[in-house]
């Protein structure tokens, strides 16, 4: 059943951080360097990091980890900012990422074997669709967002 709320609480946080990162981006002044990592992060943690729940689920929480500490910084930093660069409420970084942290945790420390392990086949065939559909839409985000910035494929 982990699984099934690691899923979840990806795939929705990782909505969550891509719709607040993008008007920084589009209507603002945009993200310096370091910044970058915060608009392809949310990418990869509701598209790939949710659909590896099934699969590997400490995996996925080792990956959300990663990406909820850097949100959390992020989000760290802006209350100590006079002038915000990723957003006026911190608290769009930060609570997301601690609920991201505390289902990591638990992900890890209970250990049950994955979802997929555990299923038969008619279950294997809805867990890849519902792994796979987040994962399409992140590959096809991901290769535009790169053939934006380093200028191939043509369009």
């Amino acid at each position: 059943m982990n699984g099934i709320f690691q899923y979840v609480v990806y795939l929705i946080a990782g909505f969550w951080f891509f719709v607040t990162i993008v008007p920084v981006i589009t209507y603002g002044a945009g993200v310096r360097i370091w910044g970058l990592p915060l608009v392809f992060c949310p990418i990869v943690l509701a598209g790939y990091a949710s659909g590896l729940s099934f699969l590997f689920p400490r995996t996925a929480a080792f990956t959300a980890i990663i990406i909820a500490s850097g949100f959390m910084l992020a989000g760290t930093s802006e209350l100590f900012r006079q002038q915000h660069a990723f957003t006026p409420q911190p608290a769009n970084f930060i609570v997301p990422a601690v609920i991201i942290l505390l289902m990591s945790a638990f992900a890890i420390r209970e250990a049950e074997e994955s979802l997929w392990k555990r299923s038969q086949l008619f279950g294997k065939i809805i867990l890849g669709f519902f792994a796979g559909v987040p994962a399409l839409f992140a590959t096809r985000a991901l290769v535009s967002m790169a053939s934006w910035l380093f200028g191939f494929g043509g369009g």
